[in-house]
C-alpha cells in the first residue's frame, strides 16, 4: 500500500475497500454487513447505503504506529475506505482528505462528549467536485438522536474540500462509551 494513503488513518485502524460491486460468489464467510468484522473479508454489505462493495484480495486492516491521545467517552474506531486507493489519490490529496477526517472527528467528539449514552455511529462521507459533502449515518444501540442530527448538520456545512473530479466516499467508525 502507498505510504502516503496510510498516513490518513490518523492513528486508528484504516480498512481498504476496492469497487462497489455486486456479490457474486455465494461464499457467505467472506460476506458481512458489520465493520467490525471487516478483516479477512472479501464482501461488505454496508448498513448505511444498502449497498454491496467487494475487494478481490480481502479487505486490507492498517494501523498507525502513532498512539491517540484519550479524548473523553468518543472513539473513532476506524475508517472505511469505500472508494479504490488509487481514485482517491487521483481525486483528492491525502492532505486534504486526512484534514477532513481531523475536521469531522473533532465535530463528532465535541457533541458527544456531552452525551450519558452509550453505541456506535457509522458516517458515511461523500467528498465530491462541490465541496459540500454527503453525510449519512447510521447508529446502534443507545445513541443519542438529538446530538446524532446536529452532528449530522454540522458535518453537511465542513466546506472547502472539494475533490478535483468525481468523488471519494468513506466512513468513520465510532464508538460513544
Amino acid at each position: 500500500m502507498n505510504t502516503k494513503i496510510t498516513s490518513i488513518s490518523l492513528s486508528i485502524i484504516l480498512f481498504l475497500g476496492i469497487n462497489a460491486c455486486q456479490n457474486k460468489d455465494g461464499n457467505k464467510n467472506n460476506i458481512t454487513n458489520s465493520p467490525d468484522d471487516l478483516s479477512g473479508k472479501n464482501t461488505y454489505v454496508n448498513p448505511v447505503d444498502n449497498k454491496t462493495y467487494q475487494t478481490k484480495g480481502g479487505w486490507k486492516e492498517y494501523k498507525s504506529d502513532e498512539k491517540r491521545t484519550n479524548r473523553g467517552n468518543v472513539e473513532t474506531k476506524q475508517i472505511i475506505l469505500l472508494t479504490n486507493e488509487n481514485d482517491i489519490e487521483s481525486r483528492i490529496s491525502v492532505k486534504n482528505l486526512a484534514d477532513f477526517i481531523k475536521e469531522a472527528e473533532n465535530i463528532i467528539h465535541q457533541e458527544f462528549n456531552k452525551s450519558d449514552k452509550k453505541g456506535e455511529l457509522l458516517i458515511q462521507f461523500n467528498i465530491n467536485e462541490t465541496g459540500i459533502p454527503k453525510v449519512s449515518i447510521s447508529i446502534k444501540d443507545d445513541v443519542d438522536e438529538k446530538i446524532t442530527t446536529l452532528v449530522g448538520k454540522r458535518l453537511k456545512k465542513l466546506k472547502g474540500y472539494a475533490t478535483k473530479k468525481d468523488s471519494v466516499l468513506f466512513q468513520l467508525h465510532t464508538s460513544i462509551n
